[in-house]
C-alpha cells in the first residue's frame, strides 16, 4: 500500500475502532457467559503468553472429551506485572472454552479482594444459581434412588425409572410414593451420599435441606455467607461461613458438588497477590485452607487459573509452590504483534484488515515507547488514531510523541511529589524536599533527600521527571543525574519517571545510575519505592566509618517514626470517617438534584446547552445521544411510584430487582454517567461562548477544548464500567415488567459503552471542524 494510498483511507475511519479505556472490563457473574458467547471485546492480544495458556486448555478439554473429568483437574499460574494482558489472557480462556464446549463447561472469572478469601468466596457463589443447584442436588438423590432399585426391584423397572428421571417427566418423591418406599430412608442415603462428595457433615445436611421448599431459603442464605437461621440451628447446622477457612471450604464443596457430576469448570482468580497477603499474614491455618482448595479444585476435575504480579508466588511454602508448577510469563507486544492487533482491530470494526491510518514506521516507535506493554499499547492506539482523525492524516512517529506527552501522565508531578513525600513518611524516614547539594562549583537541586541521620550529607537523591520523549528530554534528566554526581554529597540517586521511557533511554538511564528508573504506577507506587529504597538505604546506613550500634538506633528510630505515622494516620482516619459522616447526607442531595431530568435541563438551559443556547446542532446532537442511552434509569422513579399507587404483586417484582446490589450498581453508574455528560456539556457550552466572545486566530483555543475532552473520558475511564452490562440487562428487566417501560430498539450491546466511550472524541472533532 502506498502512502496515497493509505492517506485516503484515513478520513472514513470513524468512530475510533480502539477502547478508550485498555482496563479489561468483565461483567457481573449473571452477564459473563452471554457476553463471551457474543464475541463482545473480542480482539485479543496475539501473545506467546496467550497461545500457551490456550494450549493447556485445549489438553483438559481434551481429556475431559475422553471421559477422564475425574483426572482432568489442572492449576496454571499467570505471572506478569500491570498492564500486560493477564486480564485479556484469562477472558480469551473463558471464551475459549465456551466456543469449544458450550454449556456443558462452567465458566468464572472472579477478581480477588485484599486481605482476605471471604470476598472471594461471595463472588464464587455469585456464579451459581438456586435452580442449579436444586438440580445437582437432585442429580444425587437420583443416583441413591436408581441404586437402590437395582438393589431389588430388577432391570426393567430401574431402567424405566431412570428414562423417567433423565427426561423429567416424573419426580424422584413421586416414584418412591408410587412404589411404596419410605421416603425417610433415601433422605438419609441422600445425606450420606453427600456427606461422601463433600466431606463435610455441615454442608451435607444443609444440601440435603435444600430439597425441601420450607428450608430452600434458609439454607441458600447460610450458604451465602449469612448466620443459620433457627430452623437450620435445630437440624445441626451451627457455623457461619465468615471465616477465611469457611469461605475456602465451602468453596471446595460446592465446587466437588458439580466436578463429581462430569460438570466441567474453568475458574480464572484475578490479582491473587491480593488475598494472600492475608493469608500469608493469617499463618498456617489459612495457609492449609488455601492448600485444601488447590487439592479439592484437581479432584472436582476443574481448569484453575491463577493470575498475580509475578512474585505472589514466592510468598507461598515450598510445597504449595510446587502444585502450582506450570507457570506462564506475560511476554510483551513487538511490533509484528501490534500491527496484527491493529489489523485485527480495524477488521473487528468493519474497516478491512489494514494498517492505516498507522504506517509500519509508526507502530515500531509506539511499540518502542510503550516498553512492549500492552496496556501502554492500547492507549497510545486509540489516542494516536484519535489524532490521526483530528488532523486527518496518517500517524506519524511525531504525532505518537506528542499523544504520549499529552496522555500518559495521568496525575501532575506536584501529586506525584505528594504521594512520594506520603510514602516516605509512612516508611519512617528523614528526608528534605527541594533540596540544594553543593560542592564549589555545583548546584544540584533534587526533589528529594533522603539521608541518614547520624551523616546527613550521606543520601539518596530522588529526582522527579515526566515522560521522557524525545532526546532533549533524556539529556535534562542525564544531565541532572551528572550535576548531583559532581557535589560533595556521597548520594545515590533514584530516578522516578512519571509517564513513559522508552528501553533505549532506560539503558543509557542505567548506566549513568547504576540502576533503573523507577516508573510511577499509583496502584503500587508505595510498596515499589520501599523495594528500591531499602536496599540503598541500608547500603549507606552500613557504609565503611559508620558504627554498628548507631546503625542499629537508626533503623530502631525508624521503626518508631513508622509506629507514629501509623497512630496519627488512624487518628485522621477517624476524623477523615466523622466528617465524610456528617456531609453524606447534603453530598446525596445534591447529586440526586444534578442528575434529575428537570434540573439537568434547566442547568443546560442557563449553561448555553440545548436547543437555542448556542451549541452547534451537531455537538448538540452527540450530547443527546449520549444522554439517550442512559433514559432507562429515569423508568425507576415512575415504577418506584407506580408500587405506591397499588403494591400488586407484579408491581412488588421490580423492587425485587432494585434491592439487588448490580441494580443497585448499575443505577448509580447511570446517574453518575448522566451527571458528568451534564457537566462536560456545561463546560463546552462556556468553551464556545467564550470563543465567541474573544475571537481568536484558528487554533488558539483547540487545546482548552481538547483538555475538556481528555478530562470527560479520564473521569469515564475512572469508573466501574463492568455495571454498564448490568444497566443494559437491568432496563431490559425493568421493561418486561412495565408495559410503559419499553427499551428502545437501538440498545442493543454495546450501544451503552460506544455512545459513551466516543463521546470525548465525537465532541471534539466536532467543535473543531470549525477551525480548519
Amino acid at each position: 500500500m502506498t502512502e496515497h494510498e493509505s492517506q485516503e483511507q484515513v478520513t472514513d475511519l470513524v468512530p475510533n475502532p480502539f477502547a478508550a479505556s485498555a482496563f479489561a472490563q468483565v461483567p457481573s457473574p449473571e452477564n459473563l457467559a452471554w457476553w463471551l458467547d457474543e464475541g463482545i471485546g473480542s480482539t485479543s492480544l496475539p501473545t506467546v503468553a496467550i497461545r500457551s495458556a490456550l494450549g493447556y486448555l485445549d489438553g483438559y478439554l481434551a481429556s475431559v472429551r475422553e471421559g477422564n473429568v475425574a483426572d482432568a483437574g489442572t492449576a496454571i499460574v499467570v505471572l506478569g506485572d500491570y498492564g500486560t494482558g493477564k486480564t485479556h489472557l484469562g477472558v480469551e480462556l473463558l471464551r475459549h472454552a465456551r466456543a469449544r464446549s458450550g454449556q456443558d463447561v462452567k465458566v468464572m472469572y472472579i477478581d480477588a479482594q485484599l486481605g482476605t478469601f471471604i470476598p472471594l468466596y461471595r463472588r464464587f457463589f455469585e456464579y451459581l444459581n438456586r435452580e442449579s443447584l436444586l438440580q445437582q442436588v437432585t442429580s444425587y438423590f437420583n443416583d441413591v434412588l436408581i441404586d437402590h432399585l437395582e438393589d431389588g426391584f430388577g432391570e426393567d423397572l430401574t431402567n424405566r425409572v431412570s428414562e423417567s428421571l433423565r427426561t423429567g417427566s416424573q419426580q424422584p418423591e413421586t416414584i418412591v410414593e408410587n412404589i411404596g418406599l419410605p421416603a425417610n430412608l433415601f433422605v438419609g442415603r441422600l445425606r450420606d451420599r453427600l456427606r461422601s462428595v463433600t466431606g463435610n457433615e455441615e454442608f451435607a445436611r444443609a444440601l440435603t435441606l435444600f430439597r425441601q421448599l420450607s428450608y430452600r431459603t434458609a439454607v441458600w442464605n447460610w450458604l451465602r455467607g449469612d448466620p443459620p437461621e433457627p430452623i437450620l440451628v435445630e437440624q445441626g447446622i451451627v457455623s457461619t461461613l465468615d471465616t477465611e477457612v469457611a469461605a475456602l471450604e465451602a468453596m471446595g464443596v460446592l465446587s466437588l458438588l458439580y466436578g463429581r457430576k462430569d460438570q466441567r469448570l474453568v475458574l480464572v482468580i484475578d490479582e491473587l497477590e491480593k488475598p494472600l497477603i492475608g493469608v500469608v499474614r493469617d499463618g498456617e491455618e489459612a495457609i492449609e485452607a488455601f492448600r485444601h482448595l488447590l487439592t479439592v479444585l484437581r479432584e472436582a476435575g476443574a481448569f484453575l487459573v491463577l493470575m498475580g504480579l509475578p512474585d505472589f508466588v514466592e510468598a507461598l511454602p515450598p510445597d504449595v509452590r510446587e502444585r502450582l508448577s506450570t507457570r506462564i510469563e506475560m511476554s510483551g507486544m513487538n511490533a509484528d504483534d501490534t500491527e496484527e492487533f491493529i489489523q485485527r482491530t480495524m477488521a473487528a470494526a468493519g474497516r478491512g484488515r489494514r494498517l492505516a491510518p498507522f504506517t509500519s514506521a509508526s507502530v515500531a516507535y509506539l511499540v518502542r515507547l510503550a516498553g512492549q506493554t500492552p496496556r501502554k499499547i492500547l492507549r497510545l492506539c486509540y489516542h494516536a488514531y484519535h489524532q490521526s482523525q483530528i488532523e486527518n492524516s496518517l500517524v506519524t512517529p511525531d504525532m505518537v510523541t506528542a499523544v504520549a506527552a499529552r496522555h500518559v501522565e495521568i496525575l501532575s508531578a506536584e501529586k506525584v511529589r505528594t504521594h512520594i513525600g506520603a510514602a516516605l513518611r509512612e516508611q519512617g524516614r528523614e528526608f528534605l524536599i527541594e533540596h540544594t547539594l553543593t560542592s564549589d562549583d555545583t548546584l544540584a537541586e533534587v526533589d528529594f533527600w533522603v539521608f541518614t541521620e547520624a551523616t546527613p550529607e550521606r543520601g539518596c537523591a530522588i529526582l522527579v521527571t515526566d515522560s521522557l520523549l524525545g532526546e532533549s528530554l533524556t539529556r535534562e534528566a542525564l544531565a541532572r543525574i551528572a550535576e548531583v554526581g559532581r557535589t560533595d554529597s556521597t548520594a545515590e540517586i533514584l530516578l522516578i519517571v512519571n509517564g513513559y521511557v522508552s528501553d533505549s533511554d532506560k539503558r543509557r538511564l542505567v548506566t549513568a545510575l547504576g540502576r533503573a528508573p523507577l516508573v510511577y504506577r499509583q496502584v503500587s507506587f508505595s510498596a515499589e519505592l520501599e523495594g528500591r529504597l531499602e536496599p540503598i538505604m541500608n547500603d549507606l546506613e552500613g557504609g565503611e566509618g559508620t558504627d554498628t550500634l548507631v546503625t542499629v538506633w537508626q533503623r530502631l528510630e525508624r521503626i518508631l517514626r513508622q509506629q507514629a505515622n501509623t497512630y496519627q494516620f488512624i487518628e485522621q482516619l477517624a476524623v477523615d470517617q466523622d466528617r465524610a459522616r456528617d456531609s453524606t447526607e447534603s453530598g446525596l442531595a445534591e447529586l440526586l438534584r444534578r442528575t434529575d431530568p428537570a434540573s439537568a435541563g434547566s442547568r443546560r438551559d442557563s449553561a448555553g446547552a440545548g436547543t437555542g443556547t448556542g451549541l452547534p446542532n451537531d455537538v448538540q446532537a452527540a450530547f443527546q445521544s449520549a444522554r439517550d442511552v442512559l433514559a432507562g434509569a429515569h423508568r425507576v422513579e415512575s415504577l418506584l411510584e407506580n408500587t405506591f399507587r397499588g403494591p400488586t404483586p407484579a408491581r412488588l417484582q421490580h423492587v425485587g430487582i432494585l434491592g439487588q446490589e448490580r441494580a443497585t450498581g448499575a443505577y448509580g453508574l447511570a446517574m453518575i454517567l448522566g451527571s458528568l455528560i451534564s457537566v462536560f456539556e456545561t463546560a463546552v457550552g462556556r468553551w464556545f461562548e467564550h470563543r465567541r466572545s474573544q475571537p481568536a486566530r484558528p487554533g488558539s483555543s483547540s487545546d482548552d477544548l481538547r483538555l475538556l475532552c481528555q478530562t470527560y473520558t479520564r473521569v469515564y475511564q475512572a469508573l466501574p464500567l463492568r455495571w454498564l452490562q448490568d444497566y443494559e440487562d437491568q432496563i431490559r428487566r425493568l421493561g418486561g415488567l412495565e408495559a410503559t417501560a419499553q427499551v428502545p430498539s437501538d440498545r442493543d450491546s454495546g450501544q451503552v459503552r460506544e455512545r459513551l466511550e466516543e463521546l470525548g472524541f465525537r465532541v471534539e472533532r466536532l467543535a473543531l471542524q470549525g477551525e480548519r
